[in-house]
C-alpha cells in the first residue's frame, strides 16, 4: 500500500529513473493460459522486446517503489497482458478453447513503441478489480525496434 506521504518523493525518484530509460520497441507475443491447457484459469498474451528494455525498466521501477512499499517482489519478471480470467469450463469447452490458443501460440498481434510509463493502482473488490493511475513519465527518446 503506497504511504500518502512519500507519493511526491517516490514521484521525483521514479522520474529521475524512467527518464533515464530510453524508449524501445515491444510486441504482443505468445497467447497461453496459466497454469496450462488441461486447467486454464488465465489467459494471456506476452509482452516481448529485443533489446531488453522492459526488463531493465522493470527493475528501475522495483528499485524506486520498494523504498515506498511494505509489500516485496513476486518473484521473476514476465512481461504480459492478461486477457481474462477463466472461473469454470467443461471439458469439451476446454479443449476447443485449447486448439484455437494453440493455432496462436507464436502469433503477433501487434508492435508499439513503449515511449511512457504508468504506475498504477489496483484495488480488488467484490466487483472485480478497478484500476487507476497514479503516475505517467515519459522515457527519453531513442532508436526503437522490434523482435
Amino acid at each position: 500500500m503506497w504511504k500518502r506521504a512519500s507519493r511526491s518523493r517516490w514521484r521525483k525518484r521514479f522520474a529521475m529513473l524512467a527518464g533515464a530509460s530510453r524508449r524501445f520497441g515491444c510486441m504482443l507475443k505468445e497467447l497461453a493460459f496459466s497454469p496450462d491447457a488441461r486447467a486454464p484459469r488465465v489467459i494471456w498474451v506476452g509482452v516481448k522486446d529485443r533489446q531488453n528494455g522492459l526488463f531493465q525498466l522493470q527493475q528501475a521501477v522495483e528499485a524506486v517503489v520498494c523504498n515506498f512499499t511494505a509489500e516485496t517482489a513476486e518473484g521473476k519478471f514476465a512481461g504480459h497482458v492478461t486477457l481474462g480470467r477463466i472461473k469454470e469450463l467443461r471439458r469439451a469447452e476446454t479443449e476447443v478453447v485449447g486448439r484455437l490458443v494453440s493455432g496462436m501460440a507464436q502469433r503477433v498481434f501487434g508492435e508499439w513503441t513503449a515511449a511512457n510509463v504508468e504506475i498504477m493502482r489496483s484495488v480488488l473488490s467484490s466487483e472485480g478489480v478497478r484500476y487507476a493511475s497514479l503516475t505517467t513519465v515519459p522515457l527519453a527518446a531513442g532508436k526503437t525496434s522490434c523482435e
